[in-house]
């Protein structure tokens, strides 16, 4: 099918008779063609729901690849497809999705203005009003070429191939429109007490490294798993919260056989490793803003740690690189078993006996794995 797709670009504007940039979002018209398959090449693989009342997400095996029904039913082939903002803009179409996240951060800071300064900050008077006033029309972005020589190439022509790109991903199953997408896993997050069993969807899927957003001395995740191991999910998150377990709203649905996998136990031991590097640093670190204390303070932090154990957190942290650099996880898994079997290193990497024994739970869980492999293979 091919479409025409008014393709939005945001940025600062300058001209002779503005005083100063101004943000803005136009737009610039491009031709896709996107492959359409029968539903006969198309499997389900997956469905399931955040909550019980919730619509179902789908995903589908069509030529080897996972994607996912937005469920969006693509009727028109004479349809122009164009993304309107306004101030309170939450669902686009999915041709945006992307455009419209890489936006939104601004979007939210200039909605923060009031109007008067907006006026300042932004143009042309349809856009101020758009995120100025809930009531007011959604902004229609106007078309690149009207201001052409305001906008800098190097501002247009990122955000072009990344829609591109964004573009080339998606497929028609039988008037439906789905996107190729990795399948989403199971997180175990939430506070250690009362964890909980959370989606985690995109293109995120893969590197626990970047998904561990933990600054301080507790986790935010203790686990992943597949989407076919919810069940072993939901028993696992009760034993890191020592028997107990938050209100669950995921409902799993349906789960094929056929569901590409990971190495979720593999990755576990990974996203642990990376918070016991970050607890680490964060033990040594001063939160004091004088000069004298900061130093006194670090000092005092570094001499309470034993040569060994920062001979072992040298160790995770060349682990970590190797995982970075390869996806290998061998030197990881050669340290953290050495952390978790010294009394001082536990304290250090782990602070509290509590987070330790989850980090015992998490290595023995990838011991078990690595049992269940070695009898399938005898």
């Amino acid at each position: 099918m091919k479409i025409t797709v008014e393709v939005p670009i945001i940025g600062e504007v300058t001209s002779s008779k503005m005083h100063g940039a101004k943000w803005t979002v136009a737009c610039e018209r491009r031709d896709y063609e996107i492959l359409e398959y029968p539903s006969s090449e198309a499997m389900k693989v997956l469905s399931y729901r955040l909550r019980a009342n919730a619509s179902p997400v789908d995903f589908h095996l069509v030529d080897k690849q996972t994607v996912r029904d937005t469920a969006q039913v693509m009727t028109s082939r004479d349809s122009i497809y164009r993304l309107e903002v306004g101030r309170n803009t939450k669902a686009v179409h999915p041709f945006f999705e992307r455009a419209f996240k890489t936006m939104t951060p601004k979007l939210v800071e200039l909605c923060k203005l009031n109007k008067a300064s907006l006026k300042e900050e932004a143009m042309p008077t349809s856009f101020v009003d758009a995120i100025s006033d809930a009531t007011a029309p959604l902004h229609v972005p106007v078309a690149l070429e009207r201001g052409r020589s305001w906008w800098n190439e190097k501002v247009i022509e990122p955000q072009r191939a990344a829609f591109d790109a964004w573009m080339s991903r998606f497929l028609i199953v039988d008037d439906r429109l789905m996107v190729r997408e990795e399948v989403p896993m199971l997180m175990i997050g939430g506070d250690s007490d009362y964890p909980t069993v959370e989606v985690v969807a995109g293109d995120d899927c893969s590197d626990p490294v970047a998904m561990n957003n933990s600054i301080g001395f507790m986790p935010k995740t203790f686990g992943y798993f597949g989407m076919e191991e919810f069940e072993a999910a939901l028993d696992y998150a009760a034993a890191v919260g020592g028997g107990w377990l938050a209100d669950q709203d995921l409902q799993v649905d349906m789960v094929s056989p056929l569901i590409p996998s990971r190495d979720y136990a593999d990755m576990s031991v990974v996203d642990m490793a990376e918070g016991m590097r970050k607890r680490f640093v964060r033990r040594i670190a001063s939160i004091s803003h004088d000069p004298v204390e900061n130093f006194a303070e670090m000092e005092q932090a570094l001499a309470s740690i034993d040569v060994g154990t920062f001979a072992l957190f040298k160790e995770l942290v060349d682990g970590i690189a190797e995982w970075n650099i390869g996806r290998s996880s061998a030197r990881i898994l050669r340290v953290v078993p050495s952390i978790l079997a010294d009394e001082n290193a536990r304290k250090v990497f782990f602070v509290t006996e509590r987070l330790a024994q989850i980090g015992d739970l998490t290595l023995e869980r990838w011991d078990a794995q690595t049992l269940d492999i070695n009898a399938l293979a005898a």
